[in-house]
């Protein structure tokens, strides 16, 4: 068993790794969560050196909407460019085999692997950012209030039924986004550890493929036509719909981590340079 796993070689593994991922990544990290602070302060220095007035007054950075707009943008940065720029590195016929010396079982790297990318980073990005967007908040009120107990005002109306919309607590949306967040991420690890060249572009057409034949198998069978009566069943203004949201959720995230952790898996055991 200690040649697959040992505790404290995985340990020592796993710290190595989070400190080469800092490297070949920290300072994008950094930006990306702290860019609520960084865009604020990139737009006081511009109303200062080109505004006529100069006059600080009257800017109050970005209202809600463009804050949560931002959110977004960052969150597909994220998921574009953090396997990629972490782990892209293994299909690399140098720096691979390199990998592959490392003084650590195939297993411990892909535990290694899956902990960083799908769990560490997601986790202290989302914490990151709406940290930084609540210090703005605190800093200049009359930016509204901040992302992190909104996201029911971004989510309004998702689920609109003929009971009326359907409304997210802020903890269900933030929640929603990680998840959201953690099963992109391991499709794109996914094609970073396939994929030698174009590793973002060969791994959004084969999702635009994907897509395009569910929606085909979908049509063909008349699902799309069928009238959803079963929701009829369903009152919203109890817990029975919010019941059902989570179940399909959780079955989602539990299906593409299963599918994508195992093609990781089989790719790290058999990789070779």
């Amino acid at each position: 068993m200690s040649n697959s796993f040992n505790i404290s070689r995985f340990g020592k593994y796993w710290l190595y790794d989070l400190k080469m991922a800092w490297k070949r990544y920290g300072f994008g990290f950094l930006f990306m969560s702290i860019f609520p602070i960084i865009y604020y302060i990139l737009g006081a220095i511009f109303i200062i050196l080109f505004s006529k007035e100069h006059n600080l007054s009257d800017y109050h950075g970005i209202e809600f909407a463009g804050r949560a707009l931002a959110f977004g943008i960052a969150c597909a940065v994220l998921v574009l460019s953090f396997p990629k720029g972490v782990y892209g590195l293994v299909t690399d016929k140098e720096k691979g085999s390199a990998w592959l010396m490392l003084p650590a079982s195939r297993l411990e790297k892909f535990i290694t692997m899956m902990l960083n990318c799908l769990v560490i980073a997601p986790i202290i990005f989302i914490a990151l950012y709406l940290a930084s967007d609540a210090i703005l908040t605190a800093f200049d009120p009359q930016m509204g209030d901040p992302l992190a107990i909104t996201g029911q005002k971004f989510s309004q109306g998702v689920f609109s039924t003929s009971y009326g919309n359907i409304q997210i607590s802020s903890f269900a949306f933030l929640t929603l986004v990680l998840i959201s967040l953690i099963e992109y991420l391991s499709i794109f690890l996914t094609g970073a550890t396939y994929f030698k060249k174009h590793k973002v572009l060969f791994t959004i057409l084969i999702l635009l493929g994907i897509q395009t034949i569910l929606s085909w198998i979908i049509m063909m069978i008349g699902i799309s036509n069928a009238e959803p009566r079963w929701l009829e069943k369903i009152n919203p203004s109890t817990q029975d719909f919010v019941n059902l949201l989570n179940w399909l959720t959780n079955i989602g995230l539990i299906v593409i981590l299963a599918i994508t952790g195992t093609m990781i898996w089989l790719r790290l055991k058999k990789l070779q340079h």
